[in-house]
């Protein structure tokens, strides 16, 4: 299981990257990945807590960037409708189609959420009322973003998550 180091700015500052790829780590990336983000709490609404970012980003490392975040997004939702097609196209062939389309779809989840522990992304915003959390899969990264954002909160500041 990888670890995902955490730092915390408040929402009013506007966070600064060291001129490397958050991908990839190279230097001076030729592009710029624009990064959206929700706060889902009970009571807000999908806009209202919302938080948009720039974060420099290769070319290629933001298309992965991107997919991974919508596959990420999007898989749950995907498992679960899978699992009803399958229902659909064996029930007329089987009694047991509930069954194992449930259990397919169980699988599908319990797979997709080893891969999320196993895999965290390399990059990922979390906006809260009050503060932004910024998680980072790569050390140096947090630490070149700790550097030149001086008011991370130490007591937040790379802790593993």
């Amino acid at each position: 299981m990888k670890r995902t180091l955490s730092l915390t700015l408040p929402r009013e500052v506007a966070p600064v990257f060291p001129d490397w790829c958050i991908v990839c780590g190279r230097e001076h990336p030729d592009h710029r990945a624009s990064l959206f983000a929700a706060e889902m709490r009970r009571g807000h609404s999908f806009f209202s807590g919302s938080y948009s970012l720039q974060v420099p980003c290769c070319t290629g490392c933001a298309f992965s960037l991107h997919a991974r975040r919508i596959i990420s997004g999007w898989a749950p939702l995907l498992i679960v409708i899978c699992g009803l097609a399958l229902f659909v196209a064996i029930e007329p062939k089987t009694k047991s189609a509930g069954p194992i389309a449930w259990f397919t779809g169980a699988f599908g989840i319990i797979a997709f959420v080893v891969w999320r522990v196993a895999f965290p992304p390399l990059f990922s915003v979390e906006p809260h009322d009050t503060f932004i959390v910024y998680e980072f899969r790569d050390v140096a990264m947090a630490e070149g973003f700790r550097r030149v954002n001086p008011r991370c909160d130490a007591p937040g500041s790379l802790t593993s998550a």
